[in-house]
């Protein structure tokens, strides 16, 4: 399955590896913004935590996805908007990677509030177990939307 790729580190990793982790970056992106909670939940490990960007901690599958499930339906009607881009990856050991991604959401409305173009990045750290990758964390952060990647 052609994937799209994020600048990534993948010495440790054979093709199908390389494959199957821009793929999940990609599916994390395309199930949010279709608003299919349950395929997206699904990318997580049974075991999994989730740190949203307004403070929410929540430290399994299920949770994340009830979680995520439970958005207003207002905000779920605004799901398509959303966007999110890989931007790089890492492998830290031969089954873990790092992973970090930005998103953007624009023109986005909470209850009677103005449209806000909302920004974030999103870091996460990928599990390869019994041979199939999973997030195991996940760190979502708000940004300026006028802020962008800034390397050192």
């Amino acid at each position: 399955e052609n994937a799209m790729s994020a600048d990534h580190d993948d010495s440790n990793f054979d093709q199908s590896d390389v494959n199957a982790i821009n793929v999940l970056l990609r599916r994390t992106g395309e199930f949010f913004t279709q608003g299919d909670m349950e395929s997206w939940s699904g990318l997580f490990a049974e075991k999994a935590d989730f740190i949203s960007w307004g403070g929410l901690w929540w430290t399994s599958r299920a949770a994340i996805h009830q979680g995520h499930d439970a958005i207003d339906g207002a905000i779920a009607a605004q799901l398509p908007t959303y966007r999110f881009e890989p931007l790089q990856w890492e492998a830290l050991a031969p089954t873990v990677v790092l992973a970090h991604g930005r998103w953007d959401w624009p023109d986005f409305r909470d209850d009677d509030a103005p449209a806000q173009d909302r920004a974030g990045l999103l870091t996460l750290v990928l599990l390869r177990s019994a041979g199939i990758w999973k997030i195991r964390a996940a760190q979502n952060s708000r940004t300026d939307a006028r802020v962008r990647h800034a390397s050192a």
